[in-house]
């Protein structure tokens, strides 16, 4: 699977947390200077959350009201950033993620916004929001990693660097799989 070759390598020592925990984010792309862009997110800082102070797609928990992890999707980029899903058109989805840490298991959706966005950021949960040229993200040189100890062993982390920023677990996943089906030009499900 793509998406395996951004994962940690220790991801496999790590237990699943219990019960699993539905979210889905989205890959919301938009136009920029005649070049498509996706936003990613810094989250919050939040000593309560595994995810706290990270970089992310927006996106979050699935609550019971919601009719499905599209909805969930669109609500929560709309809360974060302040697109409403009446100005996105959906493209499709890619594989499901499970987050050992957090027990999350993140279903991401992709869409697109035909203008380029007025952000509207709520801050209680995001820092500030990062647009990513997709040329960026295609490029192999952003593809990178680090070796850390993690348990008394080494261990390498694959990351992308894009605009800046270090982005890596289930995000760097996610846009692994986006990046082999652009390269490939194989469209979503």
């Amino acid at each position: 699977m793509v998406q395996s070759t951004m994962a940690p390598s220790y991801k496999h020592l790590v237990p699943v947390k219990q019960p699993v925990v539905d979210a889905a984010v989205l890959i919301l792309f938009f136009p920029k200077q005649n070049q498509p862009y996706f936003v990613l997110i810094k989250r919050t800082p939040d000593e309560l959350s595994p995810h706290g102070g990270q970089v992310s797609l927006p996106g979050g928990k699935y609550e019971t009201s919601d009719r499905d992890y599209l909805y969930t999707a669109l609500r929560e980029t709309s809360e974060e950033i302040g697109i409403t899903p009446d100005l996105t058109e959906y493209l499709g989805a890619l594989s499901s993620v499970i987050i050992p840490v957090s027990g999350y298991r993140v279903h991401p959706f992709v869409a697109y916004l035909n203008s380029q966005p007025q952000w509207s950021v709520n801050n209680s949960e995001v820092s500030y929001v990062i647009e990513v040229p997709l040329a960026e993200l295609m490029d192999s040189k952003n593809v990178c990693q680090e070796n850390i100890i993690y348990e008394g062993e080494e261990h390498t982390i694959p990351y992308f660097r894009l605009a800046g920023e270090k982005v890596w677990g289930a995000t760097a996943m996610i846009l692994a799989e986006l990046k082999a089906l652009a390269e490939n030009s194989i469209t979503p499900v």
